[in-house]
């Protein structure tokens, strides 16, 4: 089976983008795609796609890699909440008799 495409324009080059869940959602992030390089290229001096394409790329990678480790706080936090929490069900239970 193959994936599904969508045509998209980015930055003047019209490219044919896998489905990210759906058309709307893939469209979204193509769109943010080409605000992040027009804002590039608005504060360069010349045009270079292939520049502009790997400060792109590298953007996103950061963005990707604060999400992720913020998740990863939010897990470590959750899971010494829950730990907390199942100490002191622990004690109702010896507490109170099982």
């Amino acid at each position: 089976m193959s994936e599904e495409t969508i045509q998209a324009k980015v930055a003047n080059v019209t490219l044919r983008l896998p489905v990210y869940r759906d058309k709307k959602h893939t469209l979204e992030l193509a769109e943010e795609v080409e605000a992040l390089v027009a804002s590039m290229e608005a504060e360069g001096g010349r045009i270079d796609s292939q520049a502009f394409a790997l400060r792109a790329a590298y953007e996103f990678a950061r963005r990707l890699k604060v999400l992720e480790d913020e998740n990863a706080a939010e897990e470590r936090a959750l899971i010494k909440a829950l730990d907390g929490t199942a100490t002191a069900l622990r004690r109702l239970a010896e507490e109170y008799g099982e």
